[in-house]
């Protein structure tokens, strides 16, 4: 079980704001939020994306439709103002239930659905279902670095008047070379750092001006956004900056604090060395070493325990699904062989008794094989009587329906045999079902060279992949990498040689 921790209402709201080119709410897999509240309270205003909990009449969750606990990378459950994660409530209740099956620890926002809303009102809304391309046109607002005070994003969010007015934006920080009149409009108060986004450009000359400005505006209890073009690399170095001023921290810190924030931050080189140099001017020394660099490793360490996290998702979802079809596959035996057998126990008791019933399962396969390869070329080149068609249809009919008998036998004792390949034997024993009872006239001999054609090439083609495929499957049983009760058919044999037999 992952477990259950707090959310902070700021670490909501950025979870809600990332975006690379589109929202990241668009993704199937990033957040599921699930509102625990009673439905009336759901129906008459919840988070944006938010979905309500249900119950079945036993009290187990019923998890919203297309959502994929396992393979989330955010979970957050709200309620109305959880503050403890001790004893009960609503969003603990939820949140136990879903980290039996979630993978990270599954967060409850803390003060619920009531402190969330007095921060941001502009997350309430009343809709209720969202198709991908409205979760993809949605417009992220910046991140929050410093909860009410400073914000981080974009040229587009720093130009959008909604924004500014949901977050009481009075004082703008431009980090860029775009100087555009669009700003003058509004009452803001703004900083403007003219400077080009490459390794070269000289950003720390700037700082202590940025330090200074972003301070006093803060104690004038003015909300400050830093942006750039991108809202990638200059603004981030920027940010960076002031709060290795504001808070002491070390880069380190500030970095993995920022990166948490907006996870598409990327000073370019040039900036993170002058943010090093920075860091000696601001602590007197420098604690985070950057030659190797460290910070670079640190965000490729970050990245590829993602990813591996996510292939390890994907694994482990192939193999519940995998392991359920396996199961459902031994049910539908089990009913199948009560239905023609009765009530009869077909598990053989040892090894011996497994191996021999399977060896004459494929002596049985390859002898009415060649029986069918010679059946079908003399009915299709040498007789054509009616009569001897039908006894070769009664002998496919019953051929496939003995196979799809003993198949199951066989799963039943722990062969791997594939689902399709016991199915397509079902089919054929309808199809076959329907040649035998086919009546005599013209639309029968149209058909029939055909089907004889047919039956003469599967049995052939069947003839060679028995053989091809036996050889294989010895080699790798004598290498140990194949079950002992697997067949040379019905199961996926991977030649990893030039066959030798």
């Amino acid at each position: 079980m992952a477990g259950t921790t707090f959310c902070e209402a700021s670490e909501l709201y950025n979870i809600l704001n990332q975006y690379t080119r589109l929202s990241r709410l668009s993704e199937f897999n990033f957040l599921c939020l699930i509102d625990a509240r009673a439905k009336g309270q759901y129906n008459a205003s919840h988070i944006i994306t938010a979905r309500n909990a249900k119950w079945d009449s036993k009290g187990k969750l019923i998890m919203p439709v297309g959502v994929e606990v396992e393979s989330m990378r955010y979970i957050v459950v709200y309620d109305s103002s959880t503050s403890s994660l001790q004893g009960s409530g609503e969003a603990i209740e939820c949140a136990e239930a879903l980290t039996k099956s979630s993978r990270y620890p599954v967060q409850i926002l803390k003060g619920g659905y009531q402190r969330f809303s007095a921060f941001y009102p502009f997350f309430r809304t009343q809709k209720i279902l969202y198709t991908i391309k409205e979760l993809e046109s949605l417009r992220p607002y910046p991140v929050e670095l410093l909860p009410g005070q400073l914000y981080l994003g974009d040229y587009k969010q720093a130009i959008n008047p909604h924004v500014l007015k949901d977050l009481n934006m009075s004082t703008l920080v431009n980090v860029s070379e775009d100087s555009s009149h669009m700003f003058e409009k509004g009452n803001h108060t703004i900083l403007h750092i003219n400077v080009a986004d490459s390794v070269e450009a000289d950003l720390y000359s700037s700082f202590e001006r940025i330090c200074v400005f972003i301070d006093s505006r803060l104690n004038t209890g003015s909300a400050v956004l830093i942006f750039s073009s991108h809202g990638i690399s200059r603004c981030s170095a920027a940010a960076i900056a002031f709060l290795l001023h504001h808070l002491k921290y070390t880069l380190g810190e500030v970095w993995e604090h920022v990166l948490q924030c907006k996870t598409n931050m990327r000073p370019n080189r040039g900036f993170v060395q002058q943010l090093s140099d920075w860091e000696l001017h601001t602590l007197g020394r420098r604690m985070t070493d950057i030659a190797e660099p460290a910070i670079e490793k640190m965000e490729t360490r970050r990245l590829y325990k993602q990813k591996l996290e996510e292939v390890s998702k994907l694994q482990d979802s192939c193999s519940h699904a995998i392991a359920r079809q396996r199961n459902k596959l031994k049910e539908l035996t089990v009913l199948y062989l009560s239905l023609v057998l009765g009530i009869v126990n077909v598990t053989l008791l040892n090894k011996h008794s497994k191996f021999t019933y399977k060896d004459e399962y494929e002596k049985f396969k390859l002898v009415l094989t060649v029986l069918l390869l010679f059946f079908s070329f003399t009915c299709r080149f040498v007789f054509s009587y009616r009569a001897l068609d039908a006894h070769f249809n009664f002998l496919l009919v019953w051929y496939y329906c003995t196979l799809t008998i003993r198949e199951s036998i066989l799963i039943s004792n722990g062969s791997r045999i594939n689902g399709w390949w016991v199915f397509h034997h079902y089919v054929f024993c309808f199809l076959y079902g329907v040649m035998l009872t086919c009546p005599e006239g013209i639309l029968y001999q149209m058909f029939r060279n055909q089907f004889l054609a047919y039956c003469l090439y599967q049995s052939f083609v069947q003839f060679l992949q028995y053989y091809y495929q036996s050889g294989c499957l010895y080699r790798l049983r004598a290498l140990g990498e194949s079950h002992n009760m697997d067949l040379p058919v019905g199961f996926p044999v991977v030649d990893v040689a030039r066959p030798s037999f």
